[in-house]
């Protein structure tokens, strides 16, 4: 999430130009009824999976997902059309807002705050109000704010436009960003032009290795990087590049999207992966990896000189970087010998629609104690019948973890997805 301020006007509050109304702009619901529709039909498409699980029974085991999904479904489509109910009133005197779900009142003189935030591309306005019954209120606004919406909060507290200020001073006086306040500033500049295209590398980077990782080792090096080389240049920038809170409005440039991106990158991997013998066995390793990458951010932004619970939130992002690290390491970095084990094709099926794929169902191996579905390759399962004889590739694993493979028992290369995927 990334907070905005209301572009600078020259206008000022004044109460006869009032009241205004803003309603839901023509661009956003035709964009929102499209989406609605999407998500309609992808319910229609769940429904109907449900309805028809097909032939293979394992599939009526995914028929409380589905459920449960098109009930999201339906919810989300819900709240994306409440935006016909949106308005949006400013008085003289108060804030009126109206939606399909909610509408609240708050007074000028109670307004001691308010913010807007920026959440992937919809804008939202929060206000906070001294009337303990009222409280804080947050809206999405469905229109492009004007000069009468800058105006009538332009005498208002804003926490965004002090912290901004705050931060634009504290680079002026700072010498290490430049000879002069005039230089300085330049420098934060250039700071966040290259913090775009870092993050925009990101994002692709992080994509590469979810959706189609090929060549596998370096989407998978390059989302294991990303967080320590965002480190390593908040460090060298001696503060300018920072791996702060997404709702601190700063003049400093975030890099946090790239432990972000690579984080989610090499979970979602590790998520795919069938080729741990044991997901236990990552446990303990994930949770090292997890603290060393939180104690590292901690340390970059000196935030343990301040307070322990600014870099809690992020918690969630180191522990999925540390299972996603590991699974990767363990079978990236392992080069040991393996064992081949053979074992029969008892049986074979496909899934369709999105994120369809083929899996084998094989016969008891190792410690697996009954039938076991794998995951393979297209071209592999079209190649392969009923009742015929692979091996399972065993491997030791880096970290002793063991992991496994598929293949002919011909020595052939293993040719299911990528061990690190």
């Amino acid at each position: 999430m990334a907070t905005t301020t209301l572009a600078q006007s020259t206008s000022t509050f004044n109460p006869s130009d009032y009241p205004h109304t803003y309603l839901a702009s023509a661009s956003n619901k035709i964009v929102l009824t499209i989406v609605s529709v999407i998500l309609g039909a992808g319910l229609l498409v769940g429904g109907y999976f449900a309805a028809f699980p097909g032939p293979n029974q394992r599939n009526l085991a995914l028929v409380p997902l589905i459920v449960i999904f098109g009930l999201i479904l339906v919810a989300v489509s819900i709240a994306r059309l409440a935006m016909y109910r949106f308005r949006l009133v400013l008085y003289p005197d108060r804030i009126d807002y109206e939606s399909l779900f909610k509408s609240w009142t708050i007074y000028r003189s109670d307004i001691t705050n308010w913010k807007l935030s920026r959440i992937q591309n919809s804008q939202y306005l929060e206000l906070t109000s001294s009337d303990a019954t009222v409280g804080r209120q947050k809206c999405s606004l469905q229109f492009k704010p004007d000069d009468s919406f800058t105006a009538w909060f332009a005498d208002l507290h804003n926490s965004d436009a002090i912290e901004l200020k705050q931060s634009e001073e504290e680079i002026r006086q700072n010498p290490d960003f430049g000879a002069t306040p005039e230089e300085r500033l330049d420098a934060a500049n250039r700071a966040r032009k290259v913090g775009t295209v870092l993050s925009v590398c990101a994002g692709l980077i992080g994509y590469w290795c979810m959706l189609y990782p090929y060549p596998n080792m370096l989407p998978l090096w390059l989302c294991l990087a990303m967080p320590w080389c965002a480190m390593l240049v908040c460090r060298q920038s001696k503060g300018m590049y920072t791996l702060g809170r997404f709702d601190k409005k700063s003049a400093k440039t975030n890099l946090f999207l790239l432990v972000m991106m690579g984080a989610m990158g090499l979970a979602f991997r590790a998520t795919m992966s069938r080729n741990v013998v044991n997901l236990a066995d990552l446990l303990v390793p994930a949770v090292v990896v997890a603290l060393v990458l939180a104690v590292a951010i901690g340390l970059v932004n000196n935030w343990y000189s301040r307070s322990l619970k600014q870099f809690l939130p992020y918690l969630i992002f180191c522990a999925a970087y540390g299972f996603g690290a590991v699974a990767a390491t363990n079978h990236l970095l392992d080069h040991g010998a393996r064992t081949e084990v053979p074992v029969r094709i008892m049986d074979k099926y496909q899934t369709h629609g999105k994120g369809a794929a083929s899996y084998l169902i094989l016969s008891a191996w190792g410690s697996n104690a009954g039938n076991n579905d794998l995951k393979v390759d297209h071209d592999y399962y079209r190649s392969k019948a009923v009742g015929e004889t692979i091996c399972i590739y065993m491997y030791q694993g880096f970290y002793h973890i063991p992991w496994f493979n598929v293949g002919d028992c011909i020595g052939a290369a293993p040719v299911i997805e990528p061990p690190a995927t």
